[in-house]
């Protein structure tokens, strides 16, 4: 369902009384309940039958949603594979594996990836114009 249901199937959302209703809550009932009248066939049973082939398909669960990582097998985020992520997309360019060191101050550390990553020189550039008046 890659488009809005809106526009997938227009004769059936001008028949729906509740048109900001949650996808859960329309499914725990029969999908016609919320209709102002039953389809009387034509372009709104075609609809309809598609939508029904579709919804068949959807199971929903009662689990809270949340956000997994992807990178290592546990789903949950670790350092190590942020770590992994940056030198192994990030920083192809170079044969050299980052080190990610405590001692040094987050400015800095910012500070020197701004200008690995040649993104300092707009600042620089401002700070030039702004000096020069």
């Amino acid at each position: 369902m890659e488009n809005i249901l809106r526009i997938s199937f227009p004769r059936l959302y001008l028949l729906e009384c509740h048109k900001d209703v949650f996808v859960a809550k329309k499914l725990r009932n029969p999908l016609v309940h919320s209709f102002r009248r039953i389809s009387l066939g034509g372009a709104e049973a075609e609809q309809k039958r598609d939508l029904g082939l579709i919804l068949h398909l959807v199971l929903l669960s009662t689990v809270e949603d949340r956000w997994v990582w992807l990178l290592d097998c546990m789903e949950e985020y670790s350092v190590a594979s942020s770590h992994s992520l940056v030198d192994g997309h990030l920083l192809q360019t170079s044969s050299i594996a980052s080190r990610w060191v405590n001692r040094v101050p987050i400015k800095v550390n910012v500070f020197s990836w701004k200008l690995v990553l040649n993104i300092v020189y707009c600042v620089a550039l401002f700070v030039t114009l702004e000096w020069n008046r």
